[in-house]
């Protein structure tokens, strides 16, 4: 790796880190925010799928064209998405209002996410993918640690107002790092060389989505729920609330990500998402049995550990079965199938819960996660390639 990539690296990591604090500050909360903007579960439900299908036009746009635009560009655009949603949705008085600027908020975060990761892949080495991976992933827990606490505190004492400037603030202060991202390209030469290559994906590669975007499906129906179970359950405040959110998002994929990016490097990619997606089914049916908040703590830090560490090898393993030249077709493809998980689940994980309950939640799932681990065993081992 030469001297440009790193300075590009540790630069991308700074502006990683600025949008997991933003978006985490305002996601830990937000099904309470709509809650007090007039908003039922099953209307919140549907606000994170709509919120979530447009988002993944834009990322998908985005991410079949991110080899004909600057990055570091893209990234500055990201930001300033997040401080025009935060300035104007502390002052909006229903929760219809509201979801223009939360689609600018979940756009921001979506078209991020495949520029950074076809960045991260065309800078590190192949056979240490999954390390590279699993250490710029850690920007995600920094984030994920500040995040969720601070922007709990911030409501909780001051209100939605002051949580939503903050967070404009905050995404306005780490917008700098990004512009230093910029590069000038040959974009006349870049354009010659561009052709969109979706009929080269194999079947493995189908596969991977199907498993990805069913267990993205599963993980999509706990964040709209999180928030309310916790209220309704354990009368939990905002800032408790924010940190236990924190423990999860922050301390336990903090934990996971080099380790398991390293075990992925040492015993192959898919081999270490089987491991990983194994215990996710039965860590979620034994949820809705606990009535304990430290023991669920608990039981949500090994839940999303588990779950956050098949971001490295799944990432590797999809990048190792294609191509180089259709890296970005195939990362774009992977986010989206994630995307289409959190478009569909949220408006399930609504619909269970006002026509039957919260355990019903729980257990389906369960069951769509072990859905998933049934299409990831299938997966050809990517070392045989």
């Amino acid at each position: 790796m030469d001297e440009d990539s790193r300075r590009r690296l540790k630069l991308l990591f700074i502006a990683n880190v600025g949008i997991a604090i933003c978006i985490n500050m305002i996601m830990s909360l937000q099904s309470l925010y709509l809650a007090d903007l007039g908003a039922s579960v099953s209307d919140i439900g549907y606000v994170f799928s709509l919120t979530s299908a447009i988002s993944t036009a834009f990322m998908f746009i985005f991410g079949l064209i991110s080899d004909l635009i600057d990055p570091g560009t893209v990234i500055s655009m990201c930001f300033f998405l997040l401080v025009i949603s935060g300035i104007f949705l502390g002052y909006v008085r229903t929760w219809r209002e509201a979801i223009p600027f939360l689609v600018l908020s979940s756009s921001a975060f979506a078209i991020f996410i495949p520029i950074r990761m076809l960045m991260i892949a065309n800078m590190s080495k192949e056979r240490k993918m999954g390390i590279t991976y699993g250490v710029m992933n850690l920007s995600w827990p920094i984030g994920g640690l500040i995040g969720p606490i601070l922007g709990g505190i911030l409501a909780e004492r001051w209100g939605w107002k002051a949580l939503y400037s903050s967070e404009a603030i905050t995404a306005l202060f780490f917008m700098v790092p990004s512009l230093m991202l910029r590069k000038g390209e040959n974009m006349r030469r870049k354009i010659r060389s561009f052709s969109l290559k979706m009929f080269r994906v194999t079947r493995d590669v189908i596969i991977f989505l199907l498993a990805y975007g069913i267990l993205s499906t599963s993980r999509g129906m706990l964040d709209p729920i999180l928030p309310i179970y916790l209220d309704e359950e354990f009368s939990l405040t905002k800032s408790q609330i924010g940190f236990f959110s924190s423990i999860g998002l922050g301390l336990a994929t903090m934990i996971t990500q080099v380790p398991s990016g390293m075990l992925g490097d040492r015993i192959g990619y898919k081999k270490a998402m089987v491991l990983f997606t194994l215990p996710i089914p039965l860590i979620l049916f034994i949820w809705p049995h606990v009535d304990n908040v430290a023991l669920l703590g608990i039981l949500y830090m090994t839940l999303i550990g588990t779950w956050s560490a098949t971001w490295p090898s799944s990432i590797s393993y999809i990048v190792r079965i294609s191509s180089k030249d259709i890296r970005s077709v195939v990362i774009t493809l992977r986010q989206t199938s994630i995307r289409v998980g959190f478009i569909i689940g949220p408006s399930l994980a609504g619909i269970l819960w006002s026509h039957y309950d919260a355990s019903l939640v729980f257990y389906g799932m369960a069951v769509i996660s072990l859905i998933a681990l049934l299409f990831m065993l299938i997966l050809g081992d990517e070392r045989r390639r």
